[in-house]
C-alpha cells in the first residue's frame, strides 16, 4: 500500500498534468487544424467553422539537458466554432466545441493512473465561450460537460488574455 506522503506527491503530478493539458499540452506543444467547412465571407458579422484537430505537447522536467522521461500528450479529434461581431466590430463573442480523444506515452499514463477511474484513451469533450474586445481583451470560460473522470479532474476554467497591438514601423526609402 501506498504511504499517504507518496500518494500527496502523485495527486500534485497529476494536477500539474491536467493543468498543462487545460494550457496546450506542455512546456513544447504543436497544433495543427486542416479546415473542413466554413461559413463567412470577408467582412461577415457572424460565421461557423469547423477543422480536425491534432495537439502533441511535450513536458520536459530538465532544460539544457538530456530528458529521456518527458510526458508526451496528444489529442485528435473535431472542432466546432462560431463567431459574431457587433458595436462597430469591437466587441465580438465567440464559442468552440471540441470532441477528441486524448492519450499519450507511459509517464502520462503512470501519472494520470494514480485515479482508478483513468483509462489509457479518454474521450475528452469540452466547450467555450467568450467576448472579445477591440481585438485586444479577450475573456474566456471553457467547462467539461461529459465523462465521471473527466468532470472530476478537469475543473472550469476563466482565463482574461491580452494582446498587445503593435505599431507598424514605417520602412525607410533608399535615396
Amino acid at each position: 500500500m501506498k504511504n499517504s506522503d507518496s500518494l500527496a506527491t502523485a495527486e500534485v503530478k497529476k494536477d500539474q498534468l491536467v493543468s498543462s493539458l487545460q494550457n496546450g499540452g506542455g512546456n513544447l506543444f504543436i497544433n495543427v487544424k486542416y479546415p473542413f467547412y466554413c461559413i463567412r465571407e470577408s467582412g461577415d458579422t457572424f460565421g461557423l467553422k469547423s477543422y480536425f484537430y491534432h495537439n502533441s505537447g511535450i513536458e520536459l522536467s530538465k532544460v539544457n539537458e538530456p530528458d529521456n522521461d518527458f510526458v508526451l500528450t496528444n489529442n485528435t479529434g473535431i472542432a466546432v466554432g462560431g463567431f459574431g461581431k457587433g458595436i462597430n466590430d469591437k466587441i465580438s463573442f465567440f464559442f468552440d466545441a471540441r470532441a477528441v480523444i486524448l492519450y499519450g506515452n507511459s509517464k502520462f499514463n503512470r501519472i494520470l493512473s494514480v485515479d482508478e477511474d483513468f483509462k489509457k484513451i479518454m474521450p475528452l469533450f469540452n466547450m467555450g465561450f467568450g467576448f472579445n474586445f477591440s481585438d485586444s481583451y479577450t475573456v474566456k470560460a471553457e467547462f467539461y460537460p461529459a465523462g465521471n473522470y473527466i468532470r472530476k479532474n478537469f475543473p472550469t476554467t476563466i482565463s482574461f488574455i491580452i494582446v498587445p497591438k503593435i505599431k507598424k514601423r514605417k520602412s525607410c526609402k533608399k535615396e
